[in-house]
């Protein structure tokens, strides 16, 4: 049996995420299109323009005065029928490049493959922030989950980290009318399945939220073999390291003596893809401030929901302070919500795209000179 000792967030081999879990190629060239556009837009602010930043992430430097601080505001890059958020922060660094009083030094990132690729990765290993001096890091995201008009954001975990899991129950081949001599793994693989729906997750603290998926179940062809194999796997998000472990190493023990209840074995394999987004205090209560100034505390979430999603900003905040924040896209619906956890692809309806992107832009603007 495979139980690998749980390891920490310590390496951006961490942020790899399954291929397949978006279609890619279409996407893929829409990024790859778009990226000489927008770095030709960035050049005619007069800006400082780097290209093919971990893969075909763009960035533009504008630097005013001679202050020495630096921030950058990042915000993901999804092709010409992407999101909103990229034509938020180019609208910003138009403005900010114009009669906007401020000091120091903004890098806008326009990082790509958030969720499919490692982006956030690539600009790690090929030295983001020595390229890119940077003394706090931001991100803005429209969210359909909230009202369009508002904020939202916390200090601490505000995404979750994300984790897939594999297990293999090894039983023997037999036929049917003779299942009862030889190991069967499909009940062992029924039996896992409802331990890590159910008992794993009673041994939680109430309050160290958690969320297991089981997402494929895979066993034989014939309607009457027994096969000698099964298999499931799914994803695991958290919003922190302790109850990660506890439930890696729960899951584990369970596999194993799950099948060997009926008599089989078990593979454990369980890889951590990306560590939680954990928000810093201090950059929150400034993006707290920007906020309050551009739309009132009552249109302010201060304690907005967590999200049992990933997104590899989370690596930008391990290694410098920064904040992470949701733009309301609109009343949405369920679907809606859905649709933004689960495609690249997703836009806010057009009735609330116009205030998103007017309240963005305000919001970059006034947290760049509270800032600098």
């Amino acid at each position: 049996m495979d139980t690998p000792n749980p390891q920490p967030f310590d390496s951006p081999s961490h942020a790899r995420t399954p291929q397949s879990r978006y279609p890619s190629s279409e996407l893929k060239l829409e990024i790859e299109l778009a990226a000489p556009i927008l770095a030709d837009c960035l050049r005619k602010l007069g800006l400082d323009v780097s290209e093919r930043v971990g893969g075909y992430g763009v960035v533009g430097t504008l630097k005013k005065g001679r202050s020495e601080k630096a921030i950058s505001l990042r915000t993901s890059m999804q092709g010409p029928s992407g999101s909103d958020d990229t034509e938020v922060l180019l609208r910003a660094a138009t403005s900010l490049c114009q009669d906007v009083p401020f000091e120091g030094t903004v890098h806008f990132v326009f990082q790509t493959d958030q969720h499919t690729g490692g982006g956030a990765e690539r600009m790690m290993k090929e030295g983001f922030f020595d390229r890119f001096r940077t003394d706090a890091i931001f991100s803005l995201k429209s969210w359909p989950a909230l009202s369009a008009g508002t904020f939202g954001v916390r200090a601490g975990a505000l995404m979750a980290s994300s984790s897939v899991f594999n297990v293999a129950i090894h039983g023997e081949n037999a036929c049917h009318d003779v299942g009862h001599l030889n190991c069967d793994p499909v009940m062992a693989a029924v039996q896992l399945a409802q331990a890590f729906q159910t008992a794993i997750p009673r041994n939680f603290v109430p309050d160290n939220s958690a969320l297991i998926s089981l997402t494929k179940m895979h066993t034989g062809a014939a309607y009457n073999v027994i096969p000698q194999a099964a298999s499931l796997s799914g994803v695991v998000y958290t919003f922190d390291d302790d109850t990660l472990d506890c439930i890696e190493a729960q899951m584990s023990a369970t596999a194993k003596h799950m099948a060997a209840a009926f008599g089989a074995e078990a593979t454990f394999h369980f890889e951590r893809l990306l560590p939680a987004l954990v928000n810093h205090e201090q950059e929150t209560l400034s993006a707290m401030r920007a906020m309050r100034n551009v739309v009132g505390s009552k249109s302010l979430h201060r304690y907005v929901d967590r999200v049992a999603a990933s997104d590899d900003f989370s690596l930008f905040l391990m290694r410098r302070p920064g904040c992470f924040a949701f733009v309301g896209s609109g009343e949405a619906s369920a679907q809606d919500a859905t649709d933004l956890l689960t495609s690249p692809r997703f836009k806010p309806p057009p009735s609330a795209a116009h205030e998103v992107i007017g309240l963005g832009v305000a919001y970059w603007v006034e947290l760049v000179k509270q800032i600098l």
